[in-house]
């Protein structure tokens, strides 16, 4: 859970630092005087882009090693879930379609007779 939450946090600093970058870019049409400091402050963020970016393809291997596990868990669960379902499900199938096949039946038999 710890290296997910990291994960997590460095991916919202990465999506934090795209929208400021684009917020900046906007700025690069205006006046002369400060398009220097614009371009400054949209490398600077570019860059500390790329190093989480680094961090996170550091710690790719263990969220994909995460995500199996969970995915292995969610399967197991899953095929547990249906088989308790249908345990559950056919008595109480049973229960219904019993007395339904033995009315028919009843009923075959008194249209057979008349």
């Amino acid at each position: 859970m710890r290296d997910l939450r990291k994960i997590q946090d460095l991916l919202g600093r990465v999506h934090d630092i795209d929208v400021a970058r684009r917020v900046v870019q906007r700025l690069e049409g205006t006046e002369k005087p400060i398009a220097a400091e614009v371009a400054l402050l949209d490398a600077v963020m570019a860059a500390e882009c790329v190093a989480l970016h680094e961090k996170y393809l550091a710690r790719r291997e263990r969220l994909q090693a995460a995500c199996d596990y969970c995915s292995q868990l969610a399967a197991a669960a899953r095929r547990r879930w249906s088989v308790e379902l249908a345990r559950r499900t056919l008595p109480a199938a049973g229960a219904v379609a019993l007395p339904i096949a033995m009315w028919r039946l009843a009923a075959g038999r008194e249209g057979s007779h008349a």
